[in-house]
This record gives C-alpha cells, sequence and structure tokens, in this order.
C-alpha cells in the first residue's frame, strides 16, 4: 500500500506542477491579449497530457484501478473523434464555423479531462493515505 501511496503523491504533485504550467500562461494570456503567450500553454498540455495518458496506463495496468481504464477509453475516443474532424475538413462556404468547432474542440475536451484526472488523482491520494493500518485505527 505503501508503494500506491508513493505513486500517488508523485503524480499528484507532477500534475499539480504541470497543470499549473498549462493554465496560467493561457489566463495570463487572457488580459495581455498576448496570443503568443498561448504557445506555452500548448506546450505544458502536451507534456501535461503524455504525463496524464502514462499515468492512467501504470495505474491500471499495475494496481487495477477501473477509473484509469475509463480515462484511457475516452482518451481513446476523443483521438478518433478528433481524426473524424479532421478528416472532413472545413465546409464549403462555412470556414468560420468549422474552425470555431474545431477549436472547441481542440481545447475544452483535453482541459475538461486533465482537470477530472487530476481530481481523482488527488481524491485517489486522500483515500489512500487515510486507509487503516491497524485495529486501534478502526475507532
Amino acid at each position: 500500500m505503501k508503494t500506491l501511496q508513493r505513486i500517488l503523491l508523485i503524480d499528484t504533485v507532477a500534475q499539480g506542477i504541470l497543470i499549473s504550467a498549462t493554465f496560467l500562461p493561457a489566463l495570463a494570456s487572457l488580459p495581455l491579449r498576448e496570443p503568443g503567450i498561448v504557445i506555452y500553454s500548448m506546450i505544458g498540455a502536451f507534456f501535461l497530457g503524455c504525463w496524464q495518458v502514462l499515468s492512467g496506463i501504470i495505474m491500471k495496468a499495475a494496481f487495477h484501478l477501473p477509473q484509469r481504464g475509463r480515462y484511457l477509453g475516452a482518451v481513446v475516443l476523443y483521438f478518433s473523434i478528433l481524426a473524424l474532424a479532421n478528416m472532413f475538413g472545413s465546409a464549403p462556404g462555412r470556414p468560420d464555423l468549422v474552425s470555431a468547432a474545431s477549436y472547441t474542440l481542440a481545447i475544452v475536451p483535453p482541459a475538461v479531462m486533465a482537470l477530472w484526472y487530476f481530481i481523482r488523482t488527488a481524491k485517489d491520494l486522500s483515500v489512500a493515505m487515510h486507509q487503516p493500518r491497524s485495529f486501534w485505527d478502526l475507532q
């Protein structure tokens, strides 16, 4: 059980750092109206996504956590939808509508999934840290 606690602690801290590196530049770019800052969010999002997918694979394989399997299924579904949306390209006469939809598809679902996975990891860490260790802890 100590191994799971340590892995979840490292995972939670790393995700917290990567989420900060992803969302803080995006929030900073809003009042500054500086689109060049958003590239830092994109770089952070790439590393956050890689970390979370690797974490999901390890947690599912090593500890058989069912929520991690659902997350990995959602990642596969998301990339399948993204690939289908990319195949259709822009609609004739309505490139602005397709462009707005593709930006929304590229930003909102990964952000929601990243936050959900971070919260799930923090909850799992909390449960793992507060499990009874002996008979006297059951009171």
